[in-house]
């Protein structure tokens, strides 16, 4: 009664639980409802049996399976079609974790905080959970965050289990996380060999959220339970309050009410149809929530997004704001800087303002405009978007520039003399083979050059791996040349490119080698360009932006090479570090009033 009375102080409180009116846990047992302790045990005993179990979590449903299980493992990978993608893992306690993973003081507080996120944590041993993360150094975990988690892992210690759990979104790939006992039913069957449910009703389908703490501070790979909504205090007020539509992958969106901006939860990646119904179902829960109406909106560049459409379709009319602008502004945003500033922008792809595909560029930004300071070295892509998941095409492409026994190396790479032949006509021809000066890219082709695979299987797989390889700091890196063209500074991939496929050998010691090398020089060269435009614009702070800082090898060489040189690095804290934050930093152009195009 007091649960269901919007008058008492006890309306959905989540700590009410009483013998007689719940909440509930059940499960079935040959059609036969079965509730209560007998329902866990069930479930304990499905789990240490190698059964995969769908799992009714907090903000939707989980598929879990015993992380020590190769057998679940695989079938669950299989059934999720990520052979390779690494998955989250529970582990029962704090001090399992500590027994197992390189823990930081900042690490452990982030991993027992009230977010209770995943945190990606350094295994102690390199081959450990490598059904969870196979080839990585680490691991995404979290600790068991509602009273269901830590009563299973209770009802497992009784059965002498004492491993973690996979515990992976209850989705098929790429679809929104299941939130509905009938839904998760259509939607798992055929992944989930058992299901445990409970009576309390999801109203918000959300994720867990993801973090790891890079130089020095927790940063958000996804923002989601836990996070969201909560409110970024913009440093200019907006006209009016927005809706700014973020990105087509990663999906986030985000609404201003005076000057606080609100992101909202992660929906996902906006090929997918579901997660398009998820975002105009979040939209619609987030503007009640908040008692926002937006009168105007903010999108990206990108004509063909499908993010770019969404303002149409409810109404509003939208300001086009560039991608890589706006992984800078979002910085800027929650740190509550005010122009001028300046920073990198090390990301996959994003429409350039010259209609080139960037992401690999240096921003500036004064008064009410923003200028491209230096970018990439510009190289093509053949294939276009086949060249994501095929990182042999776009290697190929750029050892055109490098020599003979560069060019020679690389087309050993590809998966045929005819593919090979095919890729080449296409980059000299300028057939499917769009102009980039992508950095994820660049990390694709060097981590294929360096040996880890010609065919990605997920997002970053290589740039994952090579990461993963690198070890201590070399005393040098790799060499990359900066030249300066028509008031534009380039940094010049191709000496970097030779050298890998010069030292390229077997083993992944070598591999290591190279990775803590390339690391190096680019950390050297990105800290140098930067630097010299801090002292142009007589600033001391910058900003360090895009999915590719992911990498904590980077970020963390790069902010302490410019720490070094007495300057204050900022990378993003409030919003993801990939293009969730897009749409944040979209609210901040529209609130500062910045110009669309880059000043020349």
């Amino acid at each position: 009664k007091e649960y269901h009375d919007p008058l008492d102080r006890r309306f959905h409180a989540q700590p009410d639980a009483c013998p007689v009116c719940g909440p509930r846990v059940y499960c079935f047992e040959r059609g036969r409802r079965v509730e209560g302790p007998k329902a866990l045990s069930l479930a304990a005993a499905a789990l240490a049996g190698g059964k995969i179990t769908a799992l009714k979590s907090l903000g939707g449903f989980h598929l879990a399976c015993d992380a020590g299980g190769a057998a679940a493992v695989a079938r669950l990978r299989a059934a999720k079609r990520r052979p390779h993608k690494p998955l989250a893992i529970m582990v029962p306690s704090l001090a399992w974790a500590v027994r197992h993973f390189d823990i930081s003081a900042r690490e452990r507080e982030l991993l027992a905080s009230p977010l209770a996120p995943i945190v990606t944590l350094r295994k102690l041993r390199p081959g450990s959970f490598g059904g969870a993360a196979p080839r990585l150094s680490s691991v995404g975990v979290m600790l068991p965050y509602t009273p269901l988690h830590e009563a299973l892992f209770a009802v497992l210690a009784a059965r002498g289990f004492a491993g973690a759990l996979v515990m992976t979104s209850g989705n098929r790939r790429d679809e929104p996380i299941s939130k509905d006992d009938a839904e998760a039913k259509e939607s798992l069957d055929g992944i989930a060999d058992f299901f445990l449910f409970h009576d309390r009703p999801i109203h918000n389908r959300i994720d867990d959220s993801v973090t790891f703490v890079g130089a020095g501070e927790p940063r958000y790979i996804r923002m989601a339970r836990g996070a969201v909504p909560s409110a970024v205090r913009l440093p200019f007020r907006p006209k009016t309050d927005l809706y700014c539509a973020g990105a087509d992958l990663k999906s986030s969106f985000c609404l201003t009410r005076g000057d606080e901006a609100y992101l909202s939860q992660y929906i996902g990646d906006l090929e997918e149809a579901g997660n398009r119904d998820f975002h105009l179902e979040t939209y619609r829960k987030m503007t009640a929530l908040l008692g926002v109406k937006p009168r105007a909106a903010v999108a990206d560049l990108h004509p063909d997004y499908f993010s770019s459409a969404l303002p149409a379709k409810l109404g509003l009319k939208a300001d086009r704001c560039q991608h890589h602008l706006a992984h800078l502004l979002s910085v800027a945003a929650g740190h509550g800087l005010k122009p001028p500033f300046c920073g990198a922008a090390f990301d996959g792809t994003g429409y350039g303002a010259d209609g080139t595909i960037w992401g690999g560029e240096f921003l500036s930004v004064a008064g009410k405009s923003w200028r491209r300071e230096g970018r990439l070295r510009p190289f093509r892509l053949p294939g276009g978007d086949a060249a994501v998941l095929e990182p042999w095409r776009p290697l190929l492409a750029m050892v055109s520039d490098c020599g003979p026994a560069a060019r020679a190396k690389a087309l050993r790479l590809a998966p045929s003399a005819a593919a090979a032949s095919t890729a080449l006509r296409m980059t000299s021809a300028g057939v499917n083979s769009p102009v980039s000066s992508s950095m994820g890219r660049l990390f694709d082709a060097v981590a294929c050059a360096a040996g880890l695979g010609r065919v990605s299987t997920y997002e970053a797989q290589g740039p994952m791996e090579f990461e993963s390889l690198c070890g201590a700091r070399p005393k040098a890196g790799y060499k990359f040349a900066v030249t300066e063209k028509n008031g534009l500074l380039e940094v010049d991939w191709r000496p970097v490119v030779a050298a890998v496929l010069a030292e390229r050998g077997r083993g992944r010691a070598r591999a290591a080698a190279i990775s803590a090398k390339f690391h190096q020089g680019l950390s050297e060269a990105a800290a140098e360009i930067l630097a010299g435009m801090a002292r142009r614009l007589g600033v001391k702070e910058v900003i360090l932006c895009g999915g590719v800082f992911q990498n904590r090898v980077l970020l963390d060489w790069t902010s302490e090479l410019l720490a070094a040189r007495g300057l204050r690095p900022l990378a993003n804290r409030l919003a993801p570090v990939n293009d969730g934050c897009i749409a944040l930093g979209q609210a901040y152009f529209a609130a500062a009033g910045l110009t669309a195009l880059p000043s020349k």
